[in-house]
């Protein structure tokens, strides 16, 4: 994970193909970042 660049929408690594992070729908209500988990 450390010096790694990765894709904020689906997670994906663009150094090394094997890892990819979990991604969690967002939105924005009212002011405050809602995350679904």
């Amino acid at each position: 994970l450390h010096k790694e660049v990765y894709d904020l929408e689906t997670g994906e690594c663009f150094g090394t193909a094997a890892v990819r992070l979990e991604t969690f729908s967002t939105r924005i209500s009212d002011g405050f970042i809602e995350v679904e988990v």
